[in-house]
């Protein structure tokens, strides 16, 4: 009889009270945490003539599908134009990237050089990417309908052949002027106030040095295309939504819902302990002097994102989130490519906790901050292996001498715990979102039913990353360039994916009964990028910032433009 209680607790402990106490427990102390200590979202009221210069880097490699949306978001940013500076750094395209960005310069030099300044007159002027801004240069963002025509601010573009983001972003770094600097990646939608609430954080807080902005899935942003990539619009001058399968709103919505418990409750709480474990690379902010006097961004992993963060941590740089800066991503709808984004991003996290291995643990810089980040390591990686392996085990349960009755209703009250908690956290976060996010809540709601699905299959796609890493060759105690050979890193991850894939869509098919229909447009991903580590045979580092075609003399030997673009080689040290 007490080995029988004994076997019980045990199965019980197992498989309902660890959840409970690193699942459950830990998000309502993040709740009430939250609730207690989080400042509550007020209107900035600040004073536009105390507004510092803001400089906006994009790294691009063939993006010419994203490109133009890209920049037509920061060119509705409500922020004070003339203070924007936008900086493209293009790593040698091999297609319309370039010329795209030109044309958004022509744009942007014709209107300022022609003093419109009514607005009427901006949206009916025609510029050679009219096309690019949409019908007659509308946006619609939230419901509401902005120009893209009239911005007032500065497009530079900067063209290189070295290979890799990381480089990329430290050219376009070092030649910003901005007192407060933002990298954004080129799949990043700015909300029109993002910018104007980024440095709000900072004039509010002296004491941050830099800040990541809360990154929201949005499935809106995925429009109907052509074959060929074009848009399709619709009868008002918008870009036609994409009618999305079963398949795509099941990743599409089950992405929403975990940025959305990541960012409103994750980044807030690890803001509140001074523990923020990752910036994004989506959207993040760093006061100029901070970011120059750290290591920049290394190519020596491929989280180049968190290597910087815990570098800035090691010097005690006050590191926060900017809940009300929004940015918006589309999800990734397909599991091949969910597959490839979930390997590289903890592959990359492993690679960064054993370069930083002396940080971890080293409470002489803030017990908050390595108490926090040593839990973070026990729920994400500790804990990630038996929940693999448990799931593996429990259908054999049987044959230990635990009744099929017994396994059953283990696994259903699991899932209806992990409900429960997804459910509790969507309402949470609607409790402390705008009126915008609310809405996107409500409709996605019933995917609390699913999520725990969702789950399981990224921790599948982590155990993968994991095993990934344990076949590279090179010793944790020497830094590591795993992206050095990244066209086989590529083609691993690919006939990985393929495989899931595979196996992914029997079942679906199995399921639904519907076959999966071949897809017309596909979008890309930011980690499946290759920045052109994949050329052979670059130039040597060199670059030059291109100048559009004014038809006007230039001055001080070709150097300058008017005043306003200047053409120059620059040699990275």
């Amino acid at each position: 009889m007490n080995n029988s209680l004994f076997i019980l607790a045990i199965f019980w402990g197992v498989w309902i009270i660890i959840p409970v106490v690193f699942d459950g427990f830990l998000t309502f102390i993040y709740m009430i945490y939250i609730l207690i200590k989080a400042p509550k979202p007020h209107p900035h009221q600040l004073d536009p003539g105390l507004l510092p210069k803001v400089s906006i880097i994009i790294p691009t490699y063939n993006e010419e599908e994203n490109i133009n949306e890209c920049l037509n978001y920061l060119k509705i940013q409500t922020y004070p134009q003339e203070k924007i500076e936008i900086i493209v750094v293009d790593n040698g395209s091999t297609d319309e990237t370039s010329e795209i960005v030109k044309s958004h310069m022509k744009e942007i030099w014709q209107n300022q050089k022609s003093e419109i300044r009514n607005p009427k007159q901006i949206q009916n002027s025609k510029f050679e990417n009219g096309n690019h801004n949409g019908l007659n240069g509308k946006l619609k963002v939230d419901g509401q309908t902005f120009q893209t025509n009239g911005f007032g601010g500065l497009l530079r573009l900067i063209v290189r052949y070295e290979k890799g983001k990381a480089k990329a972003l430290n050219t376009g770094i070092k030649l910003a002027g901005g007192e407060i600097i933002i990298n954004i990646d080129c799949r990043s939608f700015l909300a029109p106030d993002a910018i104007y609430n980024m440095v709000a954080k900072f004039i509010e807080y002296p004491e941050y040095g830099a800040a990541t902005g809360n990154v929201e899935i949005d499935w809106n942003l995925l429009y109907e295309r052509k074959a060929n990539g074009q848009y399709v619009f619709d009868g008002h001058g918008h870009y036609q939504p994409r009618f999305l399968s079963r398949k795509e709103k099941f990743l599409g919505k089950s992405q929403f819902m975990e940025y959305l418990t990541s960012f409103r409750i994750g980044r807030q709480f690890q803001d509140i302990t001074g523990s923020i474990y990752t910036f994004s690379g989506a959207f993040s902010a760093f006061r100029r002097q901070v970011l120059l006097k750290s290591r920049l961004y290394s190519s020596r992993t491929v989280a180049e994102d968190t290597d910087l963060t815990l570098d800035l941590h090691g010097q005690n740089v006050r590191l926060g989130y900017a809940e009300e800066a929004k940015a918006f991503l589309k999800p990734v709808i397909s599991f091949e490519k969910f597959y490839a984004q979930r390997i590289r991003w903890h592959r990359g996290q492993i690679e960064v906790i054993g370069l930083h291995l002396d940080f971890y643990g080293n409470f002489r810089q803030g017990f908050g901050r390595a108490f926090w980040h040593s839990i973070l390591l026990v729920i994400d990686h500790t804990f990630g292996f038996p929940r693999i392996i448990w799931t593996f085990l429990l259908p054999l349960f049987f044959l230990f001498g635990y009744s099929v009755t017994l396994i059953l209703q283990a696994i259903i009250l699991m899932y209806a715990f992990y409900v429960l908690v997804d459910f509790l956290n969507a309402c949470y976060c609607w409790r402390i979102a705008d009126k915008e996010t609310r809405q996107k809540i409500k409709n996605t709601l019933h995917y609390a039913f699913v999520t725990p699905i969702f789950r399981l299959i990224t921790f599948y796609f982590r155990f993968a990353a994991y095993l990934e890493v344990l076949k590279e060759p090179q010793a944790w105690t020497t830094p590591i360039n795993p992206i050095k050979s990244v066209k086989g890193y590529r083609e691993t991850v690919r006939g990985g994916y393929q495989k899931t894939s595979s196996l992914g869509n029997k079942i679906w098919q199995i399921i639904t009964g519907r076959k999966v229909k071949p897809t017309i447009y596909e979008e890309k991903i930011a980690e499946m990028d290759s920045f052109g580590l994949e050329r052979t045979g670059d130039l040597t580092g060199e670059q030059k910032e291109i100048v559009i075609d004014t038809n006007l003399k230039p001055v001080n030997n070709g150097k300058k433009m008017d005043g306003l673009y200047q053409s120059f080689d620059y040699k990275e040290r």
